[in-house]
């Protein structure tokens, strides 16, 4: 996975699934990594050519996240 989506809480995650799932956007459910963050357990990881439009779909749906770790440069690349 490319990205990972990080969430406040699993109502925001268990939300995000199904947004993505509806739209047949490829997604990993996943335990989020403690060097990441420390907040909610559950994470979404996502592939590259998809970011703009879960981007999109995040600030459309309402969903709630923390942020979206680069897995490839190790760091948050957007804070909502």
């Amino acid at each position: 996975m490319d990205y990972i989506l990080i969430f406040n809480n699993t109502h925001n995650a268990l939300l995000a699934e199904k947004v993505l799932n509806e739209r047949k956007i490829y997604m990993v459910i996943l335990p989020t990594p403690s060097y990441i963050s420390n907040s909610c357990g559950i994470s979404i990881g996502i592939n590259g050519n998809h970011l703009n439009e879960i981007n999109e779909l995040i600030l459309k749906e309402k969903i709630k996240i923390k942020g979206i770790y680069d897995n490839k440069n190790k760091g948050i690349i957007n804070k909502f």
